[in-house]
């Protein structure tokens, strides 16, 4: 099915912002805008054939344009958090923009198309990077983002989309009956600055371990430090993989009541959970429908990338690029 495109707004430049819309045979739709790469719709039938929009997010642009919880969002150059808002590269140091107090946080089908310029120095990022993002939806339900992204200097790249789902649907229970499963058996720890520093901890006999299936609210009481520090889960699982590199089945997420379920696949070594713990106080927002986020819970984070702040930590996986190389990651979200 051709992809549909229409008006979404301004931005205060004056410049348009669109709606690019796909869609299969099963009944699945996804939009996308070209403001941000933001997913803004993603309709999917439950057992009965029931279509709910699984993501959270607005209407229309002008919500997207002041502060929100990056709803559906490319995040980059270099997701997560980086510690002091800096990393050595090549004997200097790197400094970014400091947007998370003294840290930096997140610089067969029809496909979309996103591409967005970076220069040199933007939010300090060394190097001009041009970005290429492929949306995909396909007729196995596959929901897929390509990246690909090429330097002329030197710099750190690590991208992820901050989707949150809920299969309930964006307007309706919270995400503590989802069942979970991830295929990992370590965390990256975490300090009191909720800053990853290089330390991995196992996640057998924890609330962690999700290698079999959990409903995310069944140990959400349990006193864990890293549970209590987040309010929640919030935290980066590295993966088990069979074969680095390639694009493997890392998790599944479901709702037995509806019987939608969601797989994910990804080339990338890690994933954050984040279980939208601060969505309260003063990020109570009024979303699609007129719908209010205005409960931690509504949502589900599942944002495959490299560990956080490997820039500064020398044992994980590098995420510097270089020139003449090609950063190529991909993750696909499959529904049933």
């Amino acid at each position: 099915m051709p992809i549909r495109t229409e008006p979404f707004g301004q931005l205060p430049t004056g410049e348009p912002v669109s709606l690019y819309t796909l869609e299969n045979q099963n009944g699945v739709l996804l939009s996308v805008t070209d403001f941000g790469g933001k997913m803004v719709r993603l309709l999917v039938p439950d057992r009965d054939g029931r279509q709910e929009d699984v993501i959270l997010g607005f209407d229309s642009l002008a919500p997207y344009l002041v502060r929100n919880p990056y709803f559906g969002t490319l995040v980059g150059r270099c997701a997560n958090r980086i510690r002091n808002a800096c990393f050595p590269l090549n004997g200097s140091v790197c400094r970014l923009d400091a947007n998370a107090g003294p840290h930096h946080l997140h610089g067969g089908a029809e496909q979309l198309c996103l591409e967005l310029f970076s220069p040199d120095g933007d939010q300090g990022y060394p190097g001009n990077l041009q970005v290429t993002v492929f949306y995909g939806l396909d007729e196995e339900n596959r929901v897929s983002l390509e990246y690909f992204a090429r330097t002329d200097a030197d710099t750190i790249v690590n991208l992820t989309n901050h989707c949150y789902f809920n299969l309930y649907g964006h307007g309706g229970r919270d995400v503590r009956n989802h069942v979970l499963t991830i295929r990992a058996g370590a965390i990256t720890d975490l300090d009191g600055e909720k800053l990853v520093y290089g330390k991995l901890l196992p996640v057998q006999g924890t609330p962690f371990d999700f290698r079999t299936p959990h409903a995310i609210g069944e140990r959400m009481g349990d006193p864990h430090r890293l549970l209590a520090l987040n309010d929640g889960y919030d935290v980066n699982y590295v993966l088990d993989r069979a074969a680095p590199g390639a694009l493997e089945k890392v998790c599944t997420v479901s709702v037995p009541e509806n019987g939608r379920a969601m797989s994910v696949f990804t080339t990338l070594p890690a994933m954050q959970l984040y279980t939208a713990n601060y969505i309260r106080g003063d990020f109570v927002l009024t979303g699609k429908d007129g719908v209010r986020y205005d409960h931690p819970y509504c949502g589900l984070c599942l944002e495959t990338q490299y560990n956080p702040n490997s820039p500064n930590c020398p044992e994980f996986p590098s995420v510097v690029l270089r020139p003449g190389e090609t950063y190529h990651a991909a993750t696909v979200y499959q529904f049933a």
